[in-house]
């Protein structure tokens, strides 16, 4: 993947899927704000996922990110499938300046952001 530079970068997550996300209707106010989701490997290895949940999970991600290019065809997507990157590599390699995402559902995804070095503010 090429180094890109972006300055607002609104992160997705696999379980935060809705036509309704507030960052959807953000990034296409924006400019130069992209909604970034990501299939990470590590993060999916330290799930406790079933194989079937994880592939399950990796589908709807890709369906949904199908679905927002249809309906917010002005809205800027980065979608990165199955990386060998954790998260963080992945949004570092955007050199962003500001990373928003909502908090997450489960408490080790919490524990995880926080332990992850980001070089957004």
């Amino acid at each position: 993947m090429k180094n890109d530079q972006y300055g607002k970068v609104f992160l997705i997550l696999g379980d935060q899927l809705s036509q309704e996300h507030p960052f959807l209707k953000l990034a296409t106010s924006e400019k130069g704000a992209v909604v970034l989701m990501i299939e990470s490997q590590p993060r999916a290895e330290w799930l406790p996922y079933h194989p079937q949940k994880l592939l399950y999970v990796f589908a709807c991600m890709r369906r949904f990110a199908h679905e927002v290019k249809l309906k917010f065809p002005d809205v800027a997507l980065k979608y990165i499938e199955f990386s060998e990157n954790s998260i963080a590599s992945e949004i570092n390699k955007l050199k962003c300046s500001e990373l928003h995402l909502v908090e997450p559902s489960e408490p080790k995804a919490r524990e995880w952001l926080d332990e992850e070095g980001l070089n957004c503010q």
